[in-house]
């Protein structure tokens, strides 16, 4: 799809459509506190409206009882929603150990300013108010990371150590594109982990948009793969705009 205004009519004819939607920096802010982003209240409510006429995806590597609590419109509506990059958020006892001691490891990061979040399977190092020390976090993840029999996964300015196990945001849309039998498809992210969301919408020879979400931290990666490169606030108002077009020209599923 060349442009957004033929992805848009595609779209809007299309009988089984899926918008699916990456979580942070794509339909909430980026913050400095992991815990305050927020989805705009106008745009929530432009995916409950989008969620009665296509299938709406929130998928996040974000664990999933927070998305539920921030998206509880959309999980009361049955949208999809997908945390942990699609991976299983139940992990072994000696794993839960493991990522323990590997979060000790990095208390002397939290004291220097860098926000350590602790996920049910994981622990993040977000070193966004502290971009001097990124290097010697990643560095710290990586080797806390194979002395403990983790893994690691890169987003925009933090390092994510994660127990192992299968799955990612492509694996997710593998799933859901395998499922129902999809005539388009509109995908948005921003960072590292979406990049194999696109590769799967791209392998499924569905009619698709991808749109990257610009910053100073887009991967150039993601960029090159996607149709088209837009600000945050865009992608919201072409949300809002769709829910709109939707909800007078059509019946809801």
């Amino acid at each position: 799809m060349s442009t957004w205004d033929a992805a848009r009519r595609r779209l809007e004819r299309a009988t089984a459509a899926l918008v699916a939607l990456d979580f942070d920096g794509t339909l909430a802010p980026i913050t400095e506190e992991p815990a305050r982003a927020t989805v705009p209240a106008a745009v929530l409510e432009a995916l409950v409206t989008l969620a009665r006429y296509v299938h709406v995806a929130v998928i996040s590597g974000r664990p999933r009882s927070f998305l539920e609590q921030q998206l509880r419109p959309l999980v009361a509506i049955g949208a999809t929603i997908v945390g942990n990059y699609g991976r299983s958020e139940a992990i072994t006892e000696e794993e839960r150990t493991r990522l323990s001691l590997a979060a000790e490891r990095f208390e002397h990061l939290r004291a220097a300013g860098v926000v350590i979040e602790r996920k049910p399977s994981s622990v993040v190092l977000h070193y966004r108010t502290r971009p001097d020390l990124a290097d010697r976090a990643v560095e710290l993840a990586r080797t806390t990371a194979e002395e403990y029999g983790l893994v690691v996964q890169a987003a925009r300015q933090a390092i994510e150590v994660l127990a192992p196990g299968a799955g990612s945001k492509g694996s997710v849309l593998e799933a859901l594109l395998a499922r129902s039998s999809f005539d388009f498809v509109l995908f948005a992210g921003d960072d590292l982990g979406d990049l194999e969301a696109v590769r799967a919408v791209r392998r499924s020879r569905v009619p698709s948009y991808c749109v990257a979400v610009a910053s100073s931290e887009l991967p150039a990666q993601l960029a090159a793969q996607c149709d088209e490169v837009v600000r945050q606030g865009t992608l919201h108002r072409r949300l809002r705009a769709l829910a709109t077009h939707l909800s007078t020209s059509r019946p809801p599923l």
